[in-house]
């Protein structure tokens, strides 16, 4: 395992990814409506009519573009996604298969948060948004992205700051425009972890991802009422608002996504993740969880 926080393709573990891709892609629960899983924006069907359209563009921009390269390949990801049905291409690029994995991901951890908030006394769940200003893409450039340094790099700034703690998350891909106009992708994390001190976690975490303008905010730390914030944690990208305003550079975006193994997308620390009947499940990673049961309010977090 490359780190103790994402599984990696190239590792011992790849047979166990392998069994986790084809648990959650077996699994009807997880691809249709009849047991909701919190608050669900979309259904199936409609997830379905939005992959639909998807193939519609991408085969549009096939039919456009003058690179003959890159026309095959709108067209391979276009064939791909039509022909996702009763065996499921799993690609995070496919609305129908990013809803399973959004999913299946929820409930995983909704799982593992349940339970070990109950183990760390004094420290309060905390929804942490992070967005490194630094880290971003221009249109048609997202497929430099390497998801694993990307994670990686979140993992060593919290370290290097002595504010690593358990957390469990996603990545998330926005698209922003500067004042200038130009557009861009920008990578940030959903995180679920603890701490005891939320104004002063805030501060801490402003001096490591820090703003490169006024009036932006790269941290946000927030209070959930309830677990539902973790579906839109785990969605990967939103939609309608790629169809809204970047439906022009929608191919290229799905391009760069279908090179991400789904479950790529999530980061964790101190967790690992393991095959289950349903798809998949978190354990705490080695003996701290217990250490947790034993000292009690020794392990606050600021």
């Amino acid at each position: 395992m490359q780190e103790d926080y994402q599984l990696s393709p190239d590792q011992a573990d790849f047979i166990t990814r392998k069994k986790i891709h084809r648990a959650v892609l077996e699994n009807p629960r997880w691809f249709g409506d009849r047991l909701p899983i919190m608050d669900e924006t979309f259904n199936a069907a409609q997830t379905d009519e939005r992959r639909e359209l998807f193939v519609k563009i991408l085969r549009r921009a096939a039919r456009r573009e003058s690179n003959v390269g890159l026309s095959r390949a709108y067209t391979a990801l276009a064939d791909k996604l039509d022909f996702c049905g009763d065996e499921k291409c799993g690609s995070s690029a496919c609305p129908t298969c990013r809803r399973a994995y959004q999913r299946a991901s929820s409930a995983a951890q909704t799982e593992i948060i349940q339970q070990l908030s109950d183990l760390i006394p004094g420290n309060g769940l905390v929804f942490v948004t992070i967005v490194p200003v630094d880290y971003c893409f221009p249109c048609g450039t997202l497929h430099q992205l390497d998801i694993h340094e990307f994670n990686s790099a979140l993992i060593s700034r919290l370290q290097e700051a002595r504010l690593l703690r358990p957390l469990i998350g996603a990545v998330d891909f926005s698209l922003e425009r500067t004042d200038y106009g130009l557009k861009y992708r920008q990578p940030h994390w959903h995180l679920s972890t603890w701490t005891r001190n939320r104004a002063s976690f805030l501060k801490q975490l402003n001096k490591v991802f820090p703003r490169s303008e006024k009036y932006e905010r790269p941290v946000d730390v927030r209070k959930p009422r309830d677990l539902n914030f973790l579906l839109y944690a785990n969605k990967g990208f939103k939609i309608i608002h790629l169809l809204r305003n970047g439906r022009r550079q929608l191919p290229e975006f799905l391009l760069a996504m279908d090179r991400i193994d789904p479950l790529d997308l999530m980061v964790f620390h101190r967790f690992e993740m393991c095959q289950h009947a349903q798809g998949f499940k978190f354990e705490t990673k080695g003996n701290w969880r217990f250490k947790f049961q034993q000292r009690g309010n020794e392990h606050n977090w600021v």
